[in-house]
């Protein structure tokens, strides 16, 4: 798939100054690559997409693969600095499945406590996972770290 890359960019700049946007056609996890350049010190904000993730992590360290034009699989890393990092995932849960269905059309919902549920009656359960939200913190080499998911 051709990721266009700069219409993304040129729609996301100027909300976050200063961002790049990365497609790279496999990757071990979109994550811990951000992960390894924020604590390498490389804090400037990146969108990182992966066509193919091999070995992403999920909640409780589940497993989360992709392959070619089978899903989305990106990461977002951002310096914030928030004096409380509990309720985060719940926060952009709420706010992107308001974002992607603001009329409930189209049946998203947020299943406690960071996926991102729509409306599938294919399914025997009349749903379907539609996004996972893993938010994960790192400091800088040297200050240490520190995981929320």
């Amino acid at each position: 798939m051709m990721w266009p890359a700069e219409d993304l960019w040129q729609a996301m700049v100027g909300l976050q100054p200063g961002l790049t946007v990365e497609v790279l056609p496999e990757i071990d996890s979109t994550n811990t690559e951000l992960m390894r350049r924020a604590r390498q010190g490389q804090i400037d904000p990146v969108m990182l997409i992966a066509e193919t993730q091999t070995a992403g992590r999920g909640r409780l360290g589940r497993n989360w693969t992709s392959r070619a034009q089978d899903s989305l699989t990106f990461s977002l890393g951002l310096m914030l600095n928030p004096p409380d990092w509990s309720g985060l995932s719940l926060a952009v849960g709420l706010s992107l499945a308001q974002s992607l269905d603001p009329e409930g059309a189209l049946g998203v919902r947020l299943k406690w406590p960071n996926d991102l549920w729509v409306k599938c009656p294919q399914t025997p359960i009349g749903w379907g996972k539609l996004a996972g939200i893993l938010i994960e913190t790192a400091l800088p080499a040297g200050m240490g770290y520190s995981s929320d998911q």
